[in-house]
C-alpha cells in the first residue's frame, strides 16, 4: 500500500518550524522498514531525496498536478498533506469532493493567526483559503498539541475524536548537556558572548513576546545587579521596534543578537546560557522550548497555551504576562544554585521524552489504523 506525503515543506518552508519538522518526521520514516510504500512528492525537479533516505521514495509532480488527482492515479492508500501554507492541493476541490480512493489526513500545527488576526493578516488570509474549507472533508486531523486540539474544538468546531495528537520531537543527537567545556567556551568566544547570559531563540514576532522580555530583563538588572547579559537569537536583524526599545531601556551594551547559526553552534549557545528564557505568548508547540531544556538549560517560561504541556515540570512557569513577574522568576533562578541545577536536571529528562522516533510511530499507527478501517 502507497502513502503519499506531501513534500513541498522541503522545498518551501526550509527555514521555518513546518520544513525543519515535516523533514525530521520523513527522515524518522526513511530510517526504517515500514508497513507501506511512502512516497515523499515534491513538484519540480530542484529538489533531490537524500541518498540516506533508504525506506521513503521520491515522486514528482507535473507542473500545475495537484497531490491529491497524483495520488489518486498512483493508487495510494492514504494521502498527508503536510502544509497549508504553499498547497499542493487545491481546497475547493477537497471540500467538493464526496467520494477518494484514499484516506486524507492533514497536519494542523497551530491556528495563532486566528488569535492574532492584525498582526498575521497574511497567515489568516491563508488559514482561511486553504485549510478552513478541508477540515470538514479530512478523515483525520493531526495536532500538534493538545493546546492545537482545543483550539481546533473550541473555536472551529472541529469534533474532537477527528483529531489526533502527535507531539513534535527534539533532535537530541544535536541538543544535550555532553559538550565540554572547551567546546562552549569555543562558541562564546567566536559570538563575543560573556560567561553569563540569558538567551531567548525566536522569531522576531509580535506574539513572542520580545517586548516583555526586555521589560523583565531591565528589571532583573536592578533585582539583582548582575552583569549577566541577554542575548537574542533570531532569523534576519532585529525590527526597528525592538532597536528603540533596547535603547529606550537604554541596554545597547546589554543586548547581543545573532542570527544565522549552525544548527551545532546554536545548541552550544544554549548550553553555555545561565538561563534560557521563553516568554511568548503562543506556541502551537514550542520547539526551541524544548531544545534549551535537552541542553540542560534552566528555563524560565510564560505558561501561555502549549507551553505548560510540552514544559511539564521542566521549566519554571510563570502565569502572569507581567514584567515583573518574569523577572523575579529568572533572578530566582540566577540566585539559587540548587533550584539552578534542579531545573536543568528536570528539564533535560522533560525533553528526552519527546523525540522524533516516537512521533514517527504514532504517525505510523494512524496510518495504518485509517487505512485498515
Amino acid at each position: 500500500m502507497r502513502i503519499a506525503l506531501d513534500g513541498n515543506p522541503l522545498l518551501t518552508q526550509t527555514q521555518r518550524g513546518i520544513g525543519k519538522t515535516t523533514r525530521r518526521l520523513i527522515e524518522e520514516f526513511a530510517r526504517r522498514s515500514n508497513p507501506f510504500d511512502i512516497f515523499c512528492y515534491v513538484p519540480g525537479s530542484a529538489w533531490q531525496r537524500p541518498p540516506h533516505w533508504r525506506h521513503v521514495f521520491l515522486r514528482r509532480l507535473a507542473p500545475g498536478e495537484s497531490l491529491p488527482s497524483a495520488a489518486a492515479r498512483d493508487g495510494a492508500s492514504l494521502v498527508h498533506l503536510m502544509d497549508y501554507f504553499f498547497p499542493l492541493y487545491d481546497p475547493a476541490e477537497v471540500a467538493a469532493a464526496t467520494q477518494r480512493p484514499f484516506r486524507l489526513v492533514v497536519t494542523v500545527r497551530d491556528i495563532i493567526p486566528l488569535h492574532f488576526p492584525r498582526e498575521k493578516k497574511a497567515g489568516l488570509g491563508r488559514l482561511r483559503r486553504n485549510l478552513f474549507p478541508i477540515l470538514g472533508a479530512v478523515d483525520l486531523i493531526i495536532a500538534i498539541s493538545q493546546a492545537t486540539r482545543e483550539d481546533l474544538i473550541r473555536h472551529l468546531d472541529v469534533p474532537g475524536e477527528k483529531i489526533e495528537v502527535v507531539h513534535h520531537g527534539v533532535d537530541l543527537e544535536v541538543f544535550h548537556d555532553r559538550f565540554t567545556a572547551e567546546e562552549v567556551e569555543d562558541v562564546r568566544r567566536r559570538y563575543k558572548l560573556p560567561a553569563r547570559y540569558i538567551v531567548y531563540v525566536s522569531a522576531f514576532d509580535p506574539r513572542k513576546n520580545h517586548h516583555l522580555l526586555l521589560n523583565a530583563y531591565h528589571t532583573f538588572l536592578r533585582m539583582t545587579g548582575t552583569d549577566c547579559a541577554l542575548v537574542l537569537v533570531g532569523p534576519g536583524r532585529l525590527p526597528a521596534t525592538l532597536v528603540s526599545h533596547i535603547r529606550k531601556l537604554n541596554l545597547q551594551e546589554r543586548v547581543i543578537v545573532l542570527h544565522g547559526l549552525p544548527v551545532r553552534d546554536l545548541a552550544l549557545v544554549y548550553r553555555g546560557a545561565t538561563l534560557s528564557a521563553f516568554p511568548s505568548l503562543y506556541e502551537g508547540f514550542g520547539n526551541p522550548l524544548l531544545e534549551g531544556m535537552a541542553c540542560g538549560t534552566p528555563t524560565v517560561a510564560l505558561a501561555k497555551a502549549s507551553v505548560p504541556e510540552v514544559a511539564g515540570d521542566g521549566a519554571l512557569l510563570v502565569e502572569e504576562n507581567d514584567h515583573t513577574a518574569f523577572a523575579g522568576a529568572m533572578a530566582r533562578v540566577l540566585q539559587d544554585p540548587d533550584l539552578s541545577r534542579d531545573l536543568g536536571e528536570r528539564g533535560r529528562r522533560r525533553a528526552e521524552r519527546f523525540t522524533w522516533t516516537a512521533a514517527a510511530q504514532k504517525t505510523l499507527a494512524i496510518y495504518e489504523r485509517l487505512v485498515s478501517s
